[in-house]
């Protein structure tokens, strides 16, 4: 099949599907193990089961596996005290980042950990989803995130003491990185003015609260100079006709990421735009009956699960989320043979 888009690590991202599948079951039985013997929450949740690790032997297995709410993790939090509710899977001098997703937080805080090894596989899956959006050397990159979010950490070269390399020294880009707090739009826009970044990554709404800044001081969007903006959000994905009027109002090429960092998860759709593509020698990605925890049939509609499979720190297995998708397996336009996720909206 033809690629349509530049790649980061075309071994991995091309690979043949029984190939991705056996790593994915490798993986999948290491990481039970790991988390039934060293993080409390994982070994009640086997037990109350009565399930072992080892009963889990094939990647069909994985369904015998109750899911995990971030509701369920909350609960646990306000019941044990815990900041982690049980998944802390190292001891708390080991990790290297402390943060906490979002802001004020839904309920308790859900806070998440990463060890040095966790970090430099997230620095491996956002360089490629980067250069998959076709990011290139010396391109400028805007990147307004809350302080302890780890993209501040693993895009920008400033903050990588614990990593060997950060996206930003790999791909030879500098990376701007800011605070969504406060009169931010005004602070990106004056960024944007003067180092003429060519690549924003924001939420929507920060991305209209420049719109509207902008306006406001009658500066036209073109002038800012932006090729290319990845909009991202942890609870779904803005849809087509939104996608279409923010390639309008800015000139620019929209992605849409999903930026799930409770289980250290991100997914970005292709230039062929076909669905948000998910690394599955890092995760796995199902969409399951709520009521049920089953997988639902390809092409059918669920709640997207995702089992972290490199996670050191806190590790979730079978994480639900809120958001309703598709998950196809076929191979994409662009080449790939990873899943892409197909949010309700997409």
């Amino acid at each position: 099949m033809e690629k349509l888009t530049s790649s980061w690590n075309s071994n991995i991202e091309f690979m043949a599907r029984s190939e991705l599948e056996k790593i994915q079951e490798d993986k999948l039985k290491r990481q039970l193990r790991y988390v039934y013997e060293n993080s409390s929450f994982y070994k009640n949740k086997f037990e109350n089961s009565g399930l072992k690790p080892d009963d889990i032997k094939s990647l069909k297995d994985l369904e015998k596996i109750p899911t995990t709410t971030r509701e369920e993790i909350q609960k646990n939090i306000s019941e044990t005290g815990d900041p982690y509710g049980g998944r802390r899977c190292i001891p708390p001098y080991a990790s290297s980042i402390i943060y906490s997703p979002e802001f004020p937080p839904e309920g308790e805080p859900f806070y998440a950990m990463t060890t040095e090894s966790d970090a430099s596989n997230i620095v491996e899956i956002l360089t490629r989803l980067l250069v998959m959006a076709e990011i290139k050397r010396d391109d400028k990159i805007l990147n307004p995130v809350w302080s302890w979010s780890v993209l501040l950490y693993v895009l920008s070269p400033v903050y990588v003491s614990q990593t060997p390399k950060s996206v930003g020294d790999i791909l030879g880009c500098m990376v701007l990185s800011t605070e969504e707090v406060g009169p931010e739009a005004a602070r990106m826009l004056v960024l944007s003015r003067h180092f003429k970044p060519s690549t924003l990554i924001t939420p929507a709404p920060m991305l209209d609260g420049v719109t509207n800044e902008a306006n406001n001081q009658n500066i036209p969007l073109k002038d800012l100079g932006y090729n290319l903006i990845i909009i991202r959000d942890r609870k779904g994905v803005i849809s087509n006709e939104q996608k279409k009027t923010y390639e309008k109002t800015w000139n620019a090429k929209i992605h849409r990421m999903l930026d799930i960092q409770d289980n250290l998860f991100w997914a970005q759709d292709c230039p062929a735009y076909k669905g948000l593509h998910a690394w599955e020698d890092m995760y796995i990605v199902e969409a399951v009956d709520p009521d049920t925890g089953k997988p639902v049939a390809q092409g059918e509609k669920g709640m997207l699960t995702i089992t972290n499979l490199f996670a050191e720190a806190a590790p979730i297995i079978r994480y639900q989320t809120t958001i309703e998708c598709t998950v196809e397996k076929d191979p994409c336009a662009c080449g790939r043979t990873h899943p892409r996720i197909i949010p309700q909206n997409y």
